[in-house]
């Protein structure tokens, strides 16, 4: 086909966009850009396990866990025997997801139904990222806590 016949002009082809080592790593283990914001901007080279668990609990990937009524009484009793302090309160759904992130690494044992599938969501996306954004950080917790052990 001739070139000089134009009847419906293109732009040439934009070049193919750059992956940047960040982006590769969010694609290959399921993390929004929110949650590598949240990563990228709070995540240092030396994190308590506090610090760690609040990060994770930030991750965008849980915006629509929420703590509903029914769950408070449980939720407590989680949160008394969680090793590791949560600084956020009770109410906010990353205390939610912290509580129920170290209930899933101490092992311990769900009543409710809410709080167990929360718990599966909860422990299916720190599966996915534990190799992920921090893996050396996540790996550590989870030590720290299987030695600490449920209170």
């Amino acid at each position: 086909m001739s070139t000089s016949l134009v009847l419906a002009p293109y732009p040439p082809p934009l070049p193919p966009p750059q992956v940047t080592d960040l982006g590769r790593i969010a694609s290959h283990y399921y993390c929004t850009h929110q949650s590598m914001t949240v990563y990228n901007s709070m995540m240092k080279q030396t994190m308590s396990e506090i610090e760690l668990l609040r990060v994770f609990s930030l991750s965008s990937e849980f915006k629509f866990v929420t703590v509903r009524g029914e769950e408070k009484a449980e939720l407590a009793k989680l949160w008394e025997l969680a090793p590791i302090p949560i600084k956020e309160g009770r109410e906010e759904p990353s205390a939610k997801v912290n509580v129920l992130l170290q209930a899933y690494i101490s092992q311990l044992k769900l009543e409710g139904f809410a709080v167990a599938a929360d718990m599966v969501f909860v422990a299916q996306v720190c599966v996915a990222q534990t190799e992920g954004p921090a893996p050396t950080h996540i790996r550590v917790c989870e030590q720290a806590l299987l030695l600490v052990g449920p209170t």
